[in-house]
């Protein structure tokens, strides 16, 4: 796997922008289309979970969920939708922060 050559963070394979499904054709719920539709633009590096909420809640009065809420909400979007296309959002834990990355699952 390769590394950032910053932090030394693994990073996921590139091919996952390859898969012929892009963010228009996984139709989802839409807090679910909107954070697919930003990790798969943020793909390879992914995106922090702080940074997820930021974006899907920007028009929100109130800022919108927890970050614990969207991290349930990549839970059932994995089990539903992104699993049986061989898909997956995957957590990475490092330097006091999480990154999710859309990568492909192993079948």
């Amino acid at each position: 796997m390769k590394q950032c050559e910053c932090c030394g963070r693994p990073l996921p394979d590139n091919s996952v922008k390859a898969i012929p499904m892009g963010p228009t054709i996984v139709q989802m719920g839409p807090v679910m289309q909107r954070i697919f539709n930003l990790l798969w633009e943020a793909s390879p590096r992914g995106m922090t979970s702080e940074k997820i909420r930021d974006h899907v809640y920007a028009m929100s009065f109130d800022g919108g969920l927890s970050r614990n809420a969207i991290s349930s909400i990549i839970c059932r979007m994995n089990a539903r939708y992104l699993r049986p296309r061989g898909l997956e959002v995957r957590s990475e834990i490092g330097r006091g922060r999480s990154w999710y990355t859309i990568q492909r699952v192993d079948a």
